[in-house]
């Protein structure tokens, strides 16, 4: 055991020590705000489509923010992008305390995912850099387990703090967190560089590969995983977003419940995430997407068939398993196949597929909901991720095909 974690520890840099922390602090003041804020926007009295359509445009910025944020991960200092996702989104997020109309929270939204976009961008970019190419899913689990073991703490805290006292004290600490940490990275700034050197520099083109086929086969990889992000994410926005209301519409749970739903789900992820990562460095990496596309479906449809919390619960954490096993999976894919200077943008491009999902997630979920009850989002978003994984296996049995198609009667790229 000693030996693994020496090889994990000799690349933890003081740099990816302070991302990896301050990540950590900024994702338990967005997670603090899952579990309450659907519900503290319909206590203003907004509708359900109306609520779905505000977390869209949350995607949308977030959206914006990934291309934005991953193109200066690869031109600007990475110092800047990490105090936008710091400082500014904890003062974005206390704006929710002074909307007063439907036009403030649509803007606020868009700028909780404009801002939202630089800390996730700033890790993976450092990780995709100075991660060994053999440990990059390992690591980018890493990445994942700081996420997780914040949602798990922040969702028990969240609910907790709101039925102790309200929403709104829920939304202040979590802006006031953001901010502090936020001036503690300033702090730090003297002391560390954020170098922009690659520990494991990943060429443009192989010696005797002609650079357009090469060019074609990183848009290809890029493209191809953000397309099945982009399914797994129509799910877990929905989950995200109507899983509070589900929970104290269908189960009657109280934002303390709400809040174990979200703090079991990160606790799951926490625990599986680093060993999944490992795994994926090991094994097929396409194999494990498919497989873990097949279990949202399974978890999504769980979870609108559940007959009472317990279920709930169960359908949620195996949900959770399976965003575990795809992200590191899916992002270590994609940098594998990336150049080091591209990186930024690969993870940015990368990002928005996952937002476009995220902002079709709720906008369809809200209308389902209104038209054809709780249960109609969850059992679309299974629907959705099923057929994506068959669509997957198809394009992969084509490409098998081809490939072997070409070794038969080999042809020079022009």
């Amino acid at each position: 055991m000693v030996v693994r974690l020496e090889k994990y520890r000799r690349h933890l840099s003081p740099e990816l020590v302070t991302v990896l922390g301050v990540s950590s602090f900024t994702f338990f003041s967005d997670q603090l705000l899952i579990p309450i804020l659907p519900l503290f926007i319909a206590e203003k009295g907004v509708d359900t489509q109306t609520l779905g359509l505000l977390f869209s445009t949350t995607m949308l910025g977030l959206g914006v923010g990934e291309i934005l944020w991953g193109w200066l991960a690869d031109r600007a200092d990475l110092k800047i992008i990490l105090l936008m996702g710091t400082v500014i989104f904890g003062m974005v997020i206390s704006g929710f305390l002074f909307a007063q109309n439907i036009l403030a929270l649509f803007v606020i939204f868009f700028l909780l995912g404009l801002f939202r976009a630089p800390m996730p961008i700033a890790s993976r970019w450092y990780i995709g850099v100075h991660a060994p190419k053999h440990l990059k899913a390992s690591f980018m689990a890493l990445f994942g387990a700081v996420i997780s073991l914040t949602a798990s703490i922040s969702g028990f805290t969240s609910g907790l703090i709101a039925d102790m006292g309200s929403y709104r004290i829920v939304i202040t600490i979590a802006a006031c967190i953001s901010v502090v940490f936020g001036i503690v990275l300033i702090g730090s700034f003297k002391k560390l560089e954020f170098r922009k050197t690659a520990t494991n520099e990943i060429t443009d083109v192989k010696e005797g590969e002609n650079p357009a086929r090469r060019n074609r086969k990183v848009i290809q990889s890029v493209i191809g995983v953000g397309l099945l992000a982009a399914l797994f994410f129509i799910s877990f926005s929905i989950v995200n977003t109507f899983t509070p209301l589900f929970a104290s519409d269908v189960h009657e749970a109280s934002s303390t419940g709400v809040g174990v739903l979200f703090g079991v789900s990160g606790l799951v992820s926490f625990i599986v995430v680093i060993p999944l990562g490992r795994l994926a460095d090991k094994k097929d990496k396409h194999t494990l997407i498919i497989l873990s596309l097949i279990l949202v479906g399974i978890s999504v449809t769980g979870m609108a068939a559940s007959k009472d919390y317990f279920m709930l619960l169960i359908s949620l954490g195996i949900f959770s398993f399976a965003l575990s096993m795809f992200m590191p999976t899916g992002m270590a894919l994609i940098s594998e196949s990336v150049p080091s200077h591209r990186q930024g943008i690969a993870m940015g491009v990368y990002g928005l597929f996952e937002d476009v999902g995220a902002m079709i997630g709720p906008a369809i979920g809200g209308f389902l909901w209104v038209t054809w009850g709780p249960k109609s989002p969850f059992l679309a978003a299974g629907l959705i991720t099923v057929v994506g994984a068959i669509l997957f296996v198809m394009a992969k049995s084509i490409s098998k095909i081809r490939l072997q198609s070409k070794i038969k009667h080999p042809q020079e790229d022009y």
